[in-house]
């Protein structure tokens, strides 16, 4: 999720034009914004760019730098199950490539008070290897399903975190 084509999250119309090309990096942000109570969604469910664009952002992170930091602040080790895509190999077959070294990445953190947050299929996989067996799981549909935004468990995990706070908070901008 870290887009080098990113830098700025907001713009005058809601989300900048890099997050919302960004599907998944998108509905992060989104989430965020509900689950810290920046704003709710609309009777459809929706978040609209309207209702983002009328958000008072001055207090909030401003930059992917900063959203990620804020991730780091918190402990979270973020790891894309899925490193590495060839073209012309399947994703399913090639994230398998990578379970030795998750295997021996999952036994160096075993240590109490590590939660595996697993998002979308491939993800989900890890927890076939033995060393998963020692953590806390969350888990849920990859972010680039809208349904990521709305899903309680996910919600309640970005509330905890609270990525998007603001620079008096030790968020950044």
């Amino acid at each position: 999720f870290q887009d080098a084509s990113v830098s700025g999250l907001w713009s005058e119309n809601g989300l900048s034009k890099a997050i919302n090309r960004a599907t998944s990096l998108r509905n992060l942000i989104k989430t965020a914004l509900l689950a810290e109570g920046h704003l709710q969604a609309d009777a459809e469910g929706r978040i609209t760019q309207q209702a983002i664009a009328r958000l008072d952002k001055s207090r909030l992170v401003g930059s992917l730098d900063a959203f990620f930091a804020a991730l780091e602040a918190r402990g979270v080790l973020a790891f894309n199950a899925l490193p590495v895509l060839h073209a012309g190999r399947g994703k399913t077959r090639e994230a398998r490539r990578w379970h030795g070294f998750l295997e021996r990445l999952l036994q160096g953190l075993r240590q109490k008070g590590i939660t595996l947050v697993l998002w979308g299929r491939i993800a989900e996989d890890i927890l076939a290897l033995p060393g998963a067996r020692h953590f806390r799981v969350l888990q849920s549909e990859h972010p680039y399903n809208v349904s990521f935004i709305h899903n309680p468990v996910m919600r309640r995990l970005f509330a905890d975190w609270r990525l998007l706070g603001s620079p008096a908070q030790g968020t950044g901008g």
